[in-house]
């Protein structure tokens, strides 16, 4: 999660650099974060598929059933989201889409923090580090909404 950080954070940065030199559609830094925000849904996506996909499979709470069946479809939902903020017409609906996604993901990175479960070799954000970057998230996804 703190990698999804390090994008947005990048992406937006680099971007609103970009802006200064006048690109048009990088002017605005709504636009930029719309650009950075999309980008790191796109990005997390592929994680759902890819070799930590297992680290993301431990963190489903064992309550949830099909958590393999779970993970592919977190990871569809993020990639459809996330490109979906770049269209106009379905901006609002992906904005709302990818906010109740990201409330329905934090009990998994809950019991992640709790279980110190490992991903990519380190472990996953403290609750309180998980609490305050899903506030980013969401707040990030809301306003490119």
């Amino acid at each position: 999660m703190t990698n999804l950080f390090k994008v947005l954070f990048v992406v937006f940065g680099g971007l609103c650099i970009l802006g200064l030199f006048g690109l048009p559609w990088l002017t605005d830094w709504v636009d930029a974060l719309r650009i950075a925000v999309a980008t790191m849904f796109v990005v997390g996506a592929f994680a759902h598929f890819g070799k930590y996909r297992a680290h993301l499979i431990q963190m489903v709470p064992p309550n949830v059933p099909r958590p393999v069946f779970v993970i592919a479809l977190i990871g569809i939902l993020e990639l459809v989201g996330g490109l979906a903020l770049l269209w106009p017409p379905t901006r609002p609906w992906a904005s709302l889409g990818l906010t109740l996604l990201l409330m329905c993901v934090l009990p998994a990175h809950f019991r992640a923090a709790e279980l110190k479960l490992m991903y990519r070799g380190k472990p996953f954000p403290s609750l309180l580090i998980s609490t305050l970057l899903h506030v980013v998230f969401v707040f990030a996804v809301l306003a490119v909404g």
